[in-house]
């Protein structure tokens, strides 16, 4: 089984519910593919499973600017490429753009999204930003939402109105 996780910033190893959760799905024999962008402030971890791979997206601008692509569309396009040959059972997002983006493509791919709370979501009263009302879309798109404890997901319950969607708690 294959899943990917899709996060904007590489910020992995600052967060060790997500490590846990990775190295969890990889002893349990699940390739986790994680697709993030090159970031000189953050070194990606070193895993030791072989079930666990890492596509670092270059942020670097072209000095073209005709032939320059965000890297967000470039993290979008290297998702739906991948999950071509890989076939993912489902697309975790983990950062608010990495959750947009893991959305946008689980939906072109016809596969389930994840949602992993990294923290709390703008308020519903506050969206004025149009990545804030993405966010809040993809979140109310996904299927399940992990989050850290029952404070956030009740928070993302009443801000985002899920109405068929299960929050996993683990420490």
């Amino acid at each position: 089984m294959n899943i990917f996780l899709v996060m904007r910033q590489p910020y992995i190893e600052k967060v060790e519910s997500l490590m846990c959760l990775i190295n969890y799905l990889a002893t349990s024999n699940i390739h986790v593919h994680i697709i993030t962008t090159v970031d000189e402030q953050y070194l990606m971890p070193s895993f030791a499973s072989k079930n666990i791979e890492c596509s670092l997206i270059d942020t670097l601008r072209s000095k073209s600017p005709f032939s320059y692509v965000p890297s967000s569309a470039r993290i979008l396009i290297k998702v739906i490429k991948s999950a071509m040959s890989e076939k993912p059972a489902l697309i975790i997002g983990a950062d608010q753009l990495g959750t947009i983006i893991g959305q946008w493509a689980a939906q072109v791919l016809g596969i389930p999204f994840v949602y992993y709370s990294l923290e709390y979501p703008v308020e519903r009263a506050a969206l004025t930003r149009r990545v804030d009302k993405l966010e809040y879309r993809a979140i109310k798109k996904s299927r399940l939402a992990i989050t850290f404890d029952d404070a956030h997901a009740k928070f993302i319950s009443r801000e985002v109105v899920l109405t068929r969607i299960n929050s996993c708690f683990y420490q």
